[in-house]
């Protein structure tokens, strides 16, 4: 959902800065409509880019194809389109149409950061036989080596220190 709302953000205001360039009585207002339509409606619909989380998922996939239906039939209307004005909608229509489809509508909810396991001391935890063995067995790994040099050079030295 965060990247449809990207992807309709960048097309409003691409909408919104070409309205501009369009002349005000050839159809700039209707191509500015769709650029504002674009930007407020991302912008109010529960996602990671929202800014007002009024609108669910559901209701936002309706609106885009209402959008989609108003764009695409906007040159049947007589808003007086110039040419690039309907050029315009329409791409923007079906633009939004494919991302329309290619979308789940689904809002991941966001992991909570878990607390970092912290174990207690060795004191403070139950005796084990487990934990017995494993202490006993990691002093005789380490202890184990200079223990058995002492014994072979008492052996060699007939018993003396």
């Amino acid at each position: 959902m965060g990247v449809h709302q990207a992807v309709e953000f960048l097309l409003g205001l691409f909408l919104i800065s070409s309205s501009v360039r369009i002349a005000s009585d050839h159809g700039g207002g209707a191509v500015l409509g769709l650029g504002l339509a674009l930007l407020m409606l991302p912008a109010i619909t529960i996602g990671p880019l929202a800014a007002l989380r009024v609108l669910s998922p559901t209701v936002h996939r309706v609106v885009d194809v209402v959008i989609v239906m108003v764009a695409i039939t906007s040159p049947l209307l007589s808003l007086g389109l110039d040419g690039n004005a309907i050029l315009m909608m329409v791409l923007t229509a079906v633009a939004l149409a494919v991302l329309t489809r290619s979308t789940s509508y689904t809002v991941r909810p966001r992991r909570r950061p878990r607390p970092p396991a912290v174990a207690p001391p060795l004191a403070a935890r139950p005796p084990t036989w487990a934990r017995d063995l494993g202490i006993a067995a990691g002093r005789a790994r380490t202890q184990l080596p200079r223990h058995a040099g002492r014994l072979v050079g008492r052996l060699k030295n007939g018993g003396r220190k």
